[in-house]
């Protein structure tokens, strides 16, 4: 079973508004306490689009900004709904040792507020500063052990939203008598997603000064190549977009790094970058 990577991080091109629609999404990301969210919600709503014949890939987003930030709050359920039995634990433990925020605590949870997108990071973040504070609230046997569990369960994150992709209910993220079954079933290309998913992140949080366009971009392309595996089991929930894209000769026979050039559904030249493992659209800035 193999996974198209370099579909994954071209397939925006297939929509003929993508610059502009991809532009204000990276504009959205930046506003405080609601881009994130209504991000999320976007991204859901592409994820319908790539198994239907909606007119265009994309999702527009004039109109629609308050339904994406409900969807998005939505998908930050399931992530942390995931997530709670951690920080449960993890809450009882400082707390039976006596623990009490201090300030910093403060400034961090305020900074998760306003700034949602790192709020999955709050429990990485918070076990380094109780392993290394000077009460010594955590050891760091805990702490590594409490990272494992964190790590463990955001593995099946994206199992769970592929429920999602298959029923359209956010409650079926939690039926892991499907979601873990199928993960394992289909664990070799479901381990690839998440290869090419964490190299298109950090190419796409890194892009300075372009980053907020670069996390839209990767966001677009994680949910892709997750979603890909249930192409690839047989287990769609139709057919679409998606589907094309893999067959699309455009995106065919890439892995040769360097520039080349693919026209877009608006009929203009758009630059790609190949960097080997998936190739990346750029700005029109980039064009020859």
């Amino acid at each position: 079973m193999t996974l198209h990577p370099h579909v994954a991080g071209l397939l925006v091109v297939l929509d003929p508004r993508w610059r502009r629609k991809m532009f204000v999404g990276g504009l959205v990301l930046m506003i405080p306490v609601v881009g994130w969210p209504a991000v999320l919600g976007y991204r859901s709503r592409f994820v319908r689009h790539m198994f239907t014949d909606t007119p265009e890939l994309l999702p527009p987003w004039k109109g629609h900004f308050w339904s994406y930030v409900l969807g998005g709050v939505r998908a930050m359920a399931v992530i942390f709904g995931y997530l709670s039995p951690v920080y449960a634990l993890l809450a009882w433990t400082l707390l039976e040792r006596g623990w009490c925020p201090e300030v910093q605590w403060a400034w961090l949870a305020l900074a998760c507020f306003l700034f949602p997108l790192f709020a999955p990071l709050s429990l990485p973040i918070a076990l380094i500063a109780l392993a290394f504070s000077a009460e010594h609230w955590l050891s760091f046997t805990e702490a590594s052990a409490f990272f494992v569990a964190f790590a463990a369960l955001i593995y099946l994150v994206p199992a769970g939203f592929l429920e999602v992709s298959r029923t359209g209910r956010y409650m079926s993220a939690f039926a892991l008598w499907r979601s873990l079954p199928f993960a394992w079933r289909e664990r070799r290309a479901y381990i690839a997603a998440w290869f090419y998913s964490i190299l298109q992140s950090l190419f796409g949080h890194f892009t300075l000064p372009f980053a907020p366009w670069g996390v839209m971009w990767c966001y677009i392309g994680i949910v892709s190549l997750f979603n890909e595996v249930l192409v690839q089991a047989n287990e769609a929930p139709g057919q679409g977009w998606l589907q094309r894209a893999i067959a699309d000769p455009r995106f065919d026979g890439r892995g040769r790094r360097g520039r080349f050039t693919v026209l877009d559904n608006a009929g203009e030249r758009v630059s790609v970058l190949d960097v080997g493992p998936f190739s990346v659209p750029l700005p029109r800035l980039f064009d020859r």
